[in-house]
């Protein structure tokens, strides 16, 4: 795969083994072109969360600059997706954005759009069908209950 990043192929590793930092660390190593790897959750198995916890132990464990990670979820995924607003802070872009703190990378806020998902712990928003909706939604993965305790 490292090999193939050379070529101009682009890899992705996922967060679902909670192994990033070890694949990271071996695609470093190996000199890959980091312009071709992206780093993602499985939504359906992993959330976002995981995938910050994991770059944030990139960081922490590796001593990986931030600035040589980020590519690797926002302007190298959108690339690849050819999401051309996306991946980038720039004139004419989403304005899409994550706010973390310098220290911890604790998660501070989410900005999408321009707009304010996620600030200090809470969500921000509430979607336009909640207003009408007599629905509560509430999804816990099995996982859920063992970390709780």
């Amino acid at each position: 795969a490292v090999e193939l990043t050379r070529r101009g192929v682009t890899i992705d590793v996922d967060v679902v083994e909670g192994d990033l930092p070890k694949w990271v660390r071996f695609f470093f190593d190996r000199d890959g072109d980091a312009r071709h790897l992206t780093a993602s959750s499985d939504a359906s198995i992993t959330g976002p969360g995981t995938l910050l916890d994991q770059i944030r132990q990139c960081v922490t464990d590796l001593r990986l600059p931030l600035e040589r990670l980020l590519p690797l979820v926002t302007s190298n995924t959108a690339r690849v997706l050819k999401l051309a607003s996306k991946g980038r802070i720039a004139q004419g872009a989403d304005a899409d954005a994550v706010v973390l703190r310098r220290d911890s990378l604790e998660l501070v806020a989410v900005i999408a759009r321009g707009r304010i998902l996620f600030r200090n712990g809470r969500v921000t928003v509430d979607e336009a069908w909640v207003a009408d909706s007599d629905r509560k939604v509430r999804v816990d993965g099995k996982k859920a209950e063992t970390a709780l305790a």
